[in-house]
């Protein structure tokens, strides 16, 4: 039986914290849905690139302004 996309975001997550990936990295995965490094981003389209970029600004902007994430 598949993973529903819920069930697959919550076990990446888990995993993610398990490993001690960044805070910033899981944030622009869950508005992604995908994580992005210098192994492979190559492989992403332009605007790919750009969505990860976006969403990793994003965490940045509402960190400094105190939002909670």
């Amino acid at each position: 039986m598949p993973l529903s996309e819920e069930k697959y975001e919550r076990i990446m997550i888990e995993a993610m914290v398990e490993v001690g990936i960044s805070q910033t990295m899981i944030f622009a995965f869950k508005r992604t849905g995908r994580i992005v490094t210098e192994t492979n981003k190559h492989l992403l389209t332009a605007e790919e690139l750009r969505e990860w970029n976006d969403a990793v600004d994003e965490y940045h902007r509402r960190v400094e302004s105190g939002d909670v994430i």
